[in-house]
């Protein structure tokens, strides 16, 4: 027994040494979407401006650990603590499933556990390796009647909460929800629970007064922006093989886990916590892939799959573990062959090209810590992507600059003096309440003294559907000061007047929506905004619910005889788009800004069109 101890604790200490190795610690700015959100927090966080307020988003001020970009002169002890948090967990957790077996079987969840960890990684998402350690946790102490388990339940939904709000929302209810089923199966106290669930609210109240978060704000405008997510996000990026293919290999570990369950049915009742939580999980982690199908999400939700499928083994009856952990290592098995054909369809279903996917592998623990405390903020500039040209950068200077586009990384790039509007990404403002945060940003004193604009066409929606009140502030208090290129893009730059013109003044309302109908437009010679009632019904709402919202299209007719098809967001239309100017190219928008939009080609009608009209209203 003594021996067997002793190995066991030589394999974890080599796993943890092995799997800090395996992470990388840093990374620098790149272009790109999902980067320029993370650069735009670090250059939030340096002016010292309030999340809820001057930044709503659906990351907080600890988001930026999610693709681990310390800020200037920010340390790196927080990636250093998250990592090794990380890894804790996954030593804890083998820990626990070596205490399943008997002799040197323990060897078995061994070998799996450098599987799941060479050369794949456990998950592709932070918010997501968390939602899971907290979900451990409280089975932990459902299961193991520890209180430890609600205590480490707890820092994690602390953390989690100023890391992403949507997620976090979902880890405080859970909690609240543990904390009464606890307290009613007497596996803790009524007194303990309320406590915690007090110390959960003041960790928070604390954490918001530290990090400077508007709590209020930052809990309200968040939930406009998950209302909306999937909405304006959803889009199927790989060719229907592929998914079908995928949704084949997702269908088999479903039926897994079906199995798993049938074999524990005499101890149903039991286990009906646990079955509720790695299906919940499960669905986030499904939905959070098949909003925007791509590889990479898809391939996230294939990390998740087993680490949920060995919560499954962990607290299960042990009567049942050969079965179990055979379900188990199928759904590895599964699991593995779903990531390589993701692989190796990122690498042009070339041999070269699969290989190519995998980082090299670093056995070297002691290369993380020097990368990690090596970090100099400088070398982000170094190779000097998207740089403007001088007379543009001379003429900004360190006067106050927006962007209207989903990259905000050519303010970073240029050490541009950044003052956004709240909703930071164009694509983002996809309610009437988000676009009229925006415009209330541009209409006051504090809207910025230039403004760069980049029309940017985001998954078949119109480019200039979007930040509508910001659109009128600009026609209202802004004029064009030039155009310009960097590389192969075109920007506008516009700049803040003294004098303020006259704003919109009509509004073409269409209460409902009558699919396939033509209609005609209002002819104005100034810009005007539509607004339009478009509502899913009851089978739309599910589908929207299960898998992605149907499509709605519309098709615009121009005055010159022209028409266009655009993808259109249901909320979006509610809150209004200047539609009777056509603004589809850089050039049209520089005209437009110009002349006020007189000059813009009409539009004619618009006609509202989906293969799905069972889904709407």
């Amino acid at each position: 027994m003594m021996a067997k101890k002793l190995y066991q604790r030589i394999f974890l200490g080599f796993f943890a040494l092995l799997a800090i190795a395996l992470v990388s610690p840093i990374n620098y700015a790149t272009v790109g979407l999902d980067a320029s959100w993370t650069q735009a927090i670090l250059m939030i966080m340096q002016q010292g401006k309030t999340f809820g307020h001057d930044l709503v988003f659906t990351y907080g001020p600890l988001g930026y650990l999610s693709f681990k970009l310390p800020q200037e002169n920010g340390s790196v002890i927080p990636i250093l603590l998250v990592d090794c948090i990380s890894v804790g967990h996954f030593v804890f957790l083998l820990k626990l499933a070596f205490d399943r077996f008997e002799g040197n079987k323990w060897i078995y969840p061994a070998i799996l556990g450098l599987v799941i960890l060479l050369p794949w990684g456990f998950f592709a998402d932070l918010s997501f390796t968390f939602l899971y350690f907290f979900v451990f946790w409280i089975l932990y102490a459902y299961y193991q009647n520890k209180t430890i388990g609600t205590w480490a339940a707890l820092l994690i939904a602390i953390l989690l909460f100023f890391i992403k709000v949507n997620i976090s929302l979902i880890v405080c209810a859970l909690f609240v929800l543990n904390s009464i089923i606890l307290a009613s199966t007497q596996k803790t106290t009524w007194k303990l629970a309320i406590a915690q669930n007090l110390l959960l609210m003041l960790g928070i109240i604390l954490g918001s007064s530290f990090l400077h978060v508007d709590l209020i704000n930052y809990i309200a405008y968040s939930l406009p922006l998950i209302d909306g997510y999937q909405d304006s996000m959803a889009t199927i990026i790989i060719s229907t093989k592929a998914l079908v293919g995928l949704l084949m290999f997702q269908g088999i570990i479903f039926g897994v886990f079906c199995w798993q369950i049938f074999i524990l049915k005499n101890t149903i009742k039991q286990n009906l916590y646990l079955y509720f939580l790695i299906l919940f999980i499960a669905f986030l982690g499904f939905k959070q892939a098949h909003t925007a199908i791509s590889n990479p999400n898809i391939f996230g939700l294939f990390l998740l799959i087993p680490m949920l499928n060995g919560l499954l083994f962990l607290f299960s009856d042990r009567t049942y573990n050969a079965k179990i952990g055979w379900g188990f290592v199928l759904v590895l098995a599964v699991n593995l062959l779903a990531t390589q054909y993701i692989r190796f369809s990122d690498g042009n279903n070339t041999l070269g090209g699969y290989m190519a996917t995998f980082r090299p592998i670093n056995p070297n623990p002691i290369k993380y810590f020097g990368t990690l405390f090596n970090y100099t903020y400088s070398k982000n500039f170094d190779e000097k992507p998207l740089q403007f040209p001088e007379r543009v950068k001379s003429k900004i200077g360190q006067r106050t600059v927006d962007i209207l586009h989903n990259d905000v990384s050519y303010i970073f790039f240029n050490k541009l003096n950044y003052n956004p509007r709240p909703v930071i990404q164009t694509y983002s403002a996809y309610t009437a309440e988000l676009m009229q945060l925006n415009g209330r940003k541009y209409a006051s004193a504090s809207a910025p003294d230039f403004v760069l604009f980049k029309l940017d066409q985001f998954r078949e929606q119109n480019p200039f559907w979007a930040d509508t009140d910001v659109n009128f502030e600009l026609l209202k208090r802004y004029s064009v000061n030039e155009q310009f290129t960097v590389g192969k893009d075109t920007l506008l730059l516009l700049q803040k007047n003294s004098a303020t013109a006259r704003g919109e003044n009509f509004v073409f309302r269409l209460p409902t929506i009558h699919q396939d109908q033509y209609i005609p437009l209002p002819q104005k010679s100034a810009p005007y905004r539509m607004v339009a009632n478009l509502e899913y019904s009851v089978w739309g709402k599910l589908c929207r619910l299960l898998f992605q919202p149907p499509y709605m299209y519309c098709t615009i007719y121009y005055d010159d005889g022209t028409q266009k098809e655009f993808r259109v967001i249901d909320k979006i239309l509610k809150g209004g788009v200047i539609v009777n100017k056509r603004v589809t190219t850089q050039n049209e928008l520089l005209s437009f800004y110009m002349h006020g939009g007189e000059k813009s080609t009409n539009v004619a009608g618009i006609k509202f069109h989906t293969r799905f009209p069972w889904a709407y209203l």
